[in-house]
C-alpha cells in the first residue's frame, strides 16, 4: 500500500515546481526532474528482485533479493553486494526500514549510462525505472543508514492497471501525454526513452 504525498518538501519533484514549472528561491529540486516519490505503508509486503545498488557501478552479477514483511526487509539474498548490506545493516537500527519507492519517469534520463558513476543518480530518474530505498524516512522512522537499490526493468500494477510494463511506463503511450508533448516538437522525438 503506497501513498504520494504532495506537500512533500525539497524532493525530485517538490510542490513549488508542480505548481510554477520551476524550482522557487529556497527550494531545490534534483535534474534532471522526473520522478514520483511514495511513502510506503507499514502493510508493504512482498519480494524486491534488485537489479542494480547504489554504491556499485553498472548491474550486480547475481541480482539482490529482498523479503519484506511489514514495510521491512527481513531477509537479503544475492551475491557479494547482498552480504555487503547484509553486514552494514547489523550495524544499525532501522536500516532495514523501506523509506521510499521512486518511479522514474524522465524517457532522456539515460539508463545503462547512468548506472556508470556507483550513485546512479541519473539511471533512477529513466522512464519505467523503480528506486526503492532503506533507511532513514526524515519525519517518520530514523536510522543513520540509508541505501538505494534499483529495478530497472520492472511491471507496476496498481490498483489493477498497469503502469509499467518490462521497464516502459505506459503513460508515454498515452493520447494526452503525446498531444500536450507535440506542444514543445515532435511528441515521437520527445518521449522516445534512451538507454
Amino acid at each position: 500500500k503506497l501513498k504520494y504525498d504532495p506537500n512533500l518538501a525539497g524532493g525530485s519533484i517538490s510542490l513549488p515546481i508542480l505548481q510554477h514549472g520551476h524550482a522557487l528561491r529556497g527550494t531545490r529540486a534534483t535534474f534532471p526532474l522526473g520522478v514520483i516519490h511514495l511513502d510506503t505503508e507499514e502493510e508493504t509486503e512482498g519480494m524486491i528482485v534488485l537489479d542494480a545498488v547504489e554504491g556499485t557501478a553498472g548491474t550486480m552479477a547475481e541480482p539482490m533479493r529482498w523479503t519484506v514483511k511489514q514495510n521491512r526487509v527481513v531477509q537479503i539474498d544475492g551475491g557479494t553486494e547482498a552480504q555487503h548490506l547484509r553486514a552494514a545493516l547489523e550495524k544499525v537500527e532501522n536500516g532495514n526500514y523501506i523509506e521510499k519507492i521512486d518511479f522514474g519517469l524522465n524517457p532522456k534520463a539515460r539508463l545503462l549510462e547512468g548506472l556508470i558513476h556507483p550513485r546512479h543518480g541519473e539511471a533512477d530518474r529513466h522512464s519505467g525505472v523503480l528506486k526503492i530505498a532503506l533507511g532513514d524516512r526524515p519525519g517518520g522512522v530514523s536510522s543513520p543508514f540509508h541505501h538505494n537499490g534499483e529495478v530497472l526493468w520492472p511491471t507496476v500494477e496498481v490498483n489493477g492497471q498497469r503502469i509499467i510494463e518490462n521497464g516502459k511506463l505506459r503513460a508515454l503511450n498515452d493520447p494526452v501525454v503525446i498531444e500536450t508533448a507535440s506542444r514543445f516538437g515532435n511528441p515521437a522525438v520527445l518521449l522516445q526513452e534512451v538507454s
